[in-house]
């Protein structure tokens, strides 16, 4: 410490001692620092008292702006939305219930609804709402019509020419047409079919097949078929182009065994889908003959080197592209088709090598396809 400073700190100490401490003063000094106690107290006493009473003038600006809340009739709260609403809520709310607005009700009906689209090829299209009745058409996948009644069952619909009854499992309808239409999917319409006399070979779709058919060996009888039948020849052989250029080109295949072929689950139920879908309205044989036709084309090999590419082939199975198949690899395909599928992977052929099917009602003259049979609607070369 320097001398100036140590100068200073003995001035005050003297300051201190002769006008504080001094007995001449202290009289003095009390009323001063008892003056300005009270002061003090006085201003702590209106700035508490000015705060008091501002805060209660806030609390009555708050007691008056109580929450209105406006509740709609019908109004559907939610589990969540029921605590939000009670927390702005308290013993001075008031509630008001007002109408809801006519416009609040929206139209959910479409010009579809009344629209229904095939989802399988060769349905049979009926003229009264029963399998025993006559066949007046053929729906094929896509094929859009327009429904005029349904009692759940069986759907009564125009489409095109053909008006009359099909199967409600064989058709959708509502959103899955517009889904159709809006993919850009042509809009075509049911084939008429002449009614004929002899109607005893038509079945109930769905129906599965009896197993008499296996004993039918001779080959002498074909009562179906205008041209006389070939005799032994050529059984097992592979129908080539050069070959057979006669009208004796039909034949009865007789059921053979074939090594048994393991598929995966997912390829099961793709193939039995597809089955479904391009013979789900044809007897157990039809179906197991489809069944057949894309396992011979497995083997053959050039199609591809698995169920899903033979499937799959460009131009090959036209149901593979259709948006239905999605929906059979969701839901299930058909009991019968699974079955069908089940037995020829189990060695059951009853189509021998042939590789193709075709609808009976686009065939003008069969004998044009070679060595052939017929299954139901189906002709397999």
């Amino acid at each position: 410490m320097n001398k100036r400073t140590k100068r200073k700190l003995h001035n005050l100490r003297l300051y201190i001692i002769k006008n504080v401490l001094n007995g001449r003063y202290m009289v003095r000094n009390l009323m001063a620092a008892t003056i300005f106690m009270a002061v003090l107290v006085a201003v702590m006493s209106v700035a508490l008292f000015t705060g008091d009473e501002a805060a209660a003038q806030n609390e009555v600006v708050v007691a008056e702006e109580k929450p209105v809340i406006y509740v709609n009739e019908m109004t559907n709260l939610s589990a969540a939305s029921i605590p939000v609403l009670m927390s702005g809520l308290d013993a001075d709310s008031e509630t008001i219930v007002q109408p809801n607005e006519p416009e609040m009700v929206a139209d959910v009906s479409s010009e579809y609804d009344s629209m229904l689209v095939a989802i399988a090829n060769d349905i049979n299209v009926r003229a009264e709402a029963t399998t025993d009745s006559d066949i007046i058409g053929k729906l094929n996948y896509g094929n859009v019509g327009e429904i005029i009644s349904s009692d759940g069952e069986w759907i009564y619909f125009t489409s095109g020419e053909v008006t009359g009854y099909v199967k409600a499992n064989f058709v959708v309808t509502g959103s899955a047409v517009e889904n159709y239409i809006n993919s850009g999917s042509e809009y075509t319409t049911a084939t008429v079919v002449e009614v004929e006399e002899d109607t005893s070979n038509q079945k109930p779709e769905q129906e599965v097949q009896y197993e008499e058919p296996e004993e039918e060996e001779p080959v002498t009888e074909q009562p179906t078929t205008e041209a006389p039948v070939v005799e032994e020849e050529p059984e097992v052989e592979e129908p080539t182009t050069e070959e057979e250029e006669s009208s004796d080109n039909y034949i009865t295949v007789q059921p053979t065994n074939r090594n048994p072929i393991t598929l995966t689950q997912e390829e099961i139920n793709l193939m039995a889908c597809i089955v479904t879908l391009e013979s789900g309205s044809e007897s157990y044989e039809g179906q197991l003959a489809v069944a057949n036709v894309i396992l011979n084309r497995l083997e053959k090999g050039y199609w591809g080197s698995t169920v899903t590419d033979v499937i799959y082939s460009p131009g090959q199975f036209t149901t593979a592209s259709s948006p239905y198949l999605d929906y059979y690899l969701e839901n299930g395909a058909y009991a019968t088709s699974i079955q069908a599928v089940n037995d020829a992977l189990a060695g059951n052929n009853n189509i021998g090598s042939f590789l193709y099917f075709r609808a009976m009602y686009i065939v003008d003259n069969p004998d044009s396809y070679g060595t052939h049979t017929i299954i139901g609607n189906h002709i397999f070369y």
